[in-house]
């Protein structure tokens, strides 16, 4: 199965399966009937999943990120990069604030950076979590990225994006 497959059937079961369960619950209360529910939410959760898989998959062919389709919700990274920690950590806060992300704990002498997104329309804002080490030639980074609301089952792609971005630069010469 090509990647392109792969992905749009992770990202249709994420959203049509949780979506047809709620709304198979829910119109199961407010009809009184589990079977009318059933077969409400099946409809709903199959139209839904659709329609977000193929959303997905018109942005993942503009992006040219096909092959990052329906990539984990939880993106995180370790890498040793050749510089300082202190530049690293400098590094890592410039491109939160490009992000855009709104820092929420910087302690330099830690190297914790903590930021989150704002609220967008493909997403309910993501924590970001940077971790600086300092080593013998040049510094280890953690990097991840995580939806803010637990139960999201399809980011689109963000959290992918806010670790490659500060991935990148890191990792291009200073």
């Amino acid at each position: 199965m090509s990647p392109l497959w792969r992905g749009a059937t992770r990202i249709f079961l994420r959203s049509g399966v949780v979506f047809g369960i709620v709304m198979a619950l829910y119109l199961g209360l407010i009809f009184g009937s589990v079977r009318g529910g059933v077969i409400a939410g099946v409809i709903g959760g199959l139209l839904f999943g659709a329609i977000i898989t193929g959303f997905s998959i018109v942005r993942a062919r503009s992006d040219g990120t096909v092959h990052d389709l329906g990539a984990d919700m939880h993106q995180q990274v370790s890498l040793e990069v050749g510089r300082p920690a202190g530049e690293a950590f400098a590094a890592a806060e410039r491109v939160l604030a490009e992000v855009p992300a709104t820092i929420t704990q910087r302690d330099p002498a830690a190297g914790v950076l903590t930021a989150r997104t704002k609220v967008s329309w493909m997403s309910w804002g993501e924590n970001l979590h940077v971790v600086v080490a300092e080593r013998p030639e040049g510094s280890m980074v953690e990097v991840s990225s995580r939806p803010r609301l637990r139960i999201t089952t399809v980011d689109y792609g963000r959290n992918l994006q806010n670790v490659r971005s500060i991935v990148r630069a890191l990792t291009v010469p200073a």
